[in-house]
């Protein structure tokens, strides 16, 4: 069985179109391709004030997002360990033999003023690796010349990503 698009006007088989309740055939008005492009199109025009709703979103529900957060991580407490324990290795792994004791008590150095940070500041701080230990492109060492203090919101922001 064939159907039109509304925006391409061309006729096509039933498996070109996305699954709809309520449309005719139990299909949409518009075929794959056409709905990919509009939604692109959409979410362009649309992507600041999506991005500033979303913001407000967090803003007025902090504590119904923190919150569910503390539930979805005693949900998933197999996945956040596994999550921990590999990203423990990853430093352990990516710790450098050849590092001196003076240069490991300054990767520690950075974890103590993060901290004392946070007693100043209201916000978290983070100890970040300006190239990640795993990065999809590159991996970087747990090396003092890889470490920066971020708070926690730009830190997020960054991601697993390198910036060079």
């Amino acid at each position: 069985m064939n159907k039109r698009c509304v925006v391409c006007n061309e006729t096509k088989r039933l498996d070109a179109f996305s699954k709809k309740k309520g449309g005719k055939f139990g299909v949409d008005t518009r075929c794959k391709p056409c709905r990919s492009i509009l939604g692109k199109k959409e979410y362009k025009e649309n992507n600041e004030k999506e991005i500033e709703r979303s913001r407000s979103y967090r803003k007025n529900n902090k504590e119904i997002l923190k919150i569910r957060a503390t539930e979805r991580r005693k949900k998933n407490k197999a996945q956040l360990l596994a999550y921990t324990v590999k990203r423990r290795l990853s430093k352990i792994n990516r710790t450098p033999k050849w590092l001196s004791k003076e240069q490991i008590k300054e990767i520690a150095s950075f974890y103590v003023m993060a901290k004392e940070l946070e007693k100043v500041f209201p916000w978290k701080q983070c100890v970040d690796h300006i190239v990640p230990l795993q990065g999809k492109t590159v991996s970087g060492l747990h090396v003092p010349w890889n470490l920066q203090l971020l708070s926690a919101s730009v830190n997020e922001a960054k991601g697993n990503r390198f910036y060079g």
